[in-house]
């Protein structure tokens, strides 16, 4: 009976004193209480950061954009070695896109594209980057932004997306028999798919025989 008071008395102090227990532990583990130390303060850190980025979603899906980037600068500066402050900063330039900052969401596209850190944020940075550049009508920067993911994530799910922009730029550009090969290569990778159906009727429109 003693035992199991001073056992619910030692977890009611552990919940209202974390901080102190924990450096509690690493008095008493050494290194050993470090790692564990750090490793519950980081997850802590990691959390806040993951909520205040949904935060700022929803700030943003309310229509309240500048309160949205003030929070995403944020996360940032706090927790600039995590993972949510890429997507953060990924996050911030679609807002910024939305608000036809081109050149602003480009440059934040084109460092989440350069940074190895969070590769699975590189295809959607790379295709933001293109996305960006054509409308700065920069149609060399935006064909080799989505060459760029193809070669690097070719069996990525917006691999066929950046096979049919690039096409339509090859085509809009006179590149004519590059866009047929691109359309070609689109129908070889995805067939009986709705790109496929769609590269068959661009390349009847831009056939040399039509």
């Amino acid at each position: 009976m003693i035992i199991t008071e001073w056992l619910n008395q030692s977890l009611t102090w552990v919940k209202t004193h974390q901080e102190t227990a924990l450096a509690v532990a690493i008095t008493t583990l050494g290194g050993g209480g470090l790692l564990v130390y750090f490793a519950v303060h980081t997850k802590t850190l990691e959390q806040q950061a993951w909520t205040d980025v949904l935060n700022a979603q929803g700030l943003a899906a309310q229509g309240k954009a500048p309160e949205a980037l003030n929070q995403l600068d944020q996360v940032s500066q706090r927790f600039g070695r995590l993972k949510a402050s890429s997507h953060a900063q990924l996050l911030k330039a679609e807002i910024l896109v939305r608000q036809k900052k081109w050149g602003e969401a480009a440059a934040i596209y084109e460092r989440l594209a350069a940074q190895t850190q969070v590769k699975e944020i590189r295809p959607f940075a790379l295709l933001g980057l293109a996305n960006s550049q054509i409308a700065q009508a920069n149609y060399a920067g935006a064909s080799a932004s989505y060459q760029r993911l193809l070669s690097d994530f070719p069996d990525h799910f917006l691999s066929p997306k950046a096979y049919q922009n690039l096409a339509a730029i090859q085509e809009m550009t006179g590149q004519l028999d590059q866009a047929r090969q691109t359309y070609q290569r689109l129908q070889t990778l995805y067939p009986n798919s709705p790109w496929a159906a769609l590269a068959g009727a661009r390349l009847i429109q831009i056939s040399p025989h039509k």
